[in-house]
Formats: structure tokens, C-alpha cells, sequence
């Protein structure tokens, strides 16, 4: 497990130093391999499916983590336009 540097998750006027984003990145996609891997490993299990559950479970977790890290990173995307029934 790398170690992180929570400061750059903080969202300011500063952008993060590029290698910082790129860490963050590389974590992310070690943890979507991760979740990949229960997921994989939780399709072999189909006998008991108590484990199974709890492998899928930890696939997303991971993903989840791996999306949030990505989020912190890339700019969200601007709203172009409302729907007519938001008002």
C-alpha cells in the first residue's frame, strides 16, 4: 500500500503538482485492478456464496475509492444546459 499525500485531495485555487495528480491516478488504477481481482475471485466462489458477497463488497469499495480519487483530481464537468423540468 503507497502512502498518499492528502493535501492535493483539498480543492483551491491551486492546481496539484502534476506528479502528485499522476500518483493519485496510479492509485486509482491499482485499486480498479484490485476490485477487478474480487470480482474475479467472487465468480470462482459461486459454493459459498457468503464470501462471494463479501468479495463482491470489497470490489466496490474499491471502485468507489478509485472513482472518488479520480473526482479529486479532474475538473467536474460544467453544466451546459437544463432540462425544461428544472426550474
Amino acid at each position: 500500500m503507497s502512502s498518499i499525500d492528502l493535501t492535493v485531495l483539498v480543492r483551491d485555487e491551486r492546481k496539484p503538482h502534476p506528479a502528485s495528480v499522476r500518483r493519485l491516478l496510479d492509485l486509482a488504477r491499482q485499486w480498479d485492478r484490485w476490485a477487478d481481482d474480487y470480482d474475479a475471485q467472487a465468480r470462482q466462489r459461486c459454493d459459498n456464496t457468503l464470501i462471494a458477497c463479501q468479495l463482491t463488497a470489497w470490489a466496490q469499495a474499491y471502485r468507489n475509492a478509485a472513482a472518488l480519487l479520480v473526482l479529486t483530481v479532474q475538473p467536474r464537468p460544467k453544466l451546459i444546459g437544463r432540462c425544461a423540468d428544472e426550474r
